[in-house]
């Protein structure tokens, strides 16, 4: 089993951990986990590059992480951050070598691309992309601990 465990919204994110962790249990199999910025990167790791994966997080907000692809193996270059989007694009500005910006299909930066900066809205099946993640570990036998696996939010519940 392979679970994209946030950011995300916060209950889809808690229900799908927590079905897939029950799952794992009972059936006694390996359990795998991605986050979802990791899943996009994934998606593109047969192009060598540096990528911005970029979700929606709250209003004027974006959650981010840099990675690098190199021959097929994604590699994190950052933590995953939160930004506005005006930050954002002005950091992009800084770059003077060739960025790609991994887009969920629905987010629309309005952003002009550049010499340097390169758009992908990704529209694609990202279950395609956790499955071969979770085959590629069971391969290497790095399964995650069902015990350990937590939700990634972004942010804390809005309780009120």
């Amino acid at each position: 089993i392979c679970v994209a465990n946030g950011p995300g919204t916060y209950t889809s994110i808690r229900i799908c951990v927590t079905v897939a962790k029950t799952m794992a249990q009972c059936l006694n199999i390996p359990i795998f986990s991605l986050t979802s910025l990791e899943t996009l990167a994934h998606a593109h790791r047969d192009h060598d590059g540096m990528y911005y994966a970029v979700l929606p997080a709250r209003k004027d907000q974006l959650n981010v992480q840099l990675f690098s692809i190199d021959q097929g193996c994604v590699h994190s270059q950052s933590d995953q951050f939160i930004t506005n989007i005006d930050d954002f694009k002005s950091h992009l500005m800084s770059f003077k070598s060739p960025i790609h910006l991994l887009i969920d299909g629905g987010l629309d930066l309005k952003f002009e691309e550049s010499a340097y900066i390169r758009q992908i809205h990704d529209h694609g099946c990202l279950a395609t992309q956790l499955s071969r993640h979770a085959h590629k570990c069971y391969q290497d036998q790095q399964a995650s601990e069902f015990k350990t696996l937590q939700p990634f939010y972004a942010f804390d519940a809005v309780t009120n």
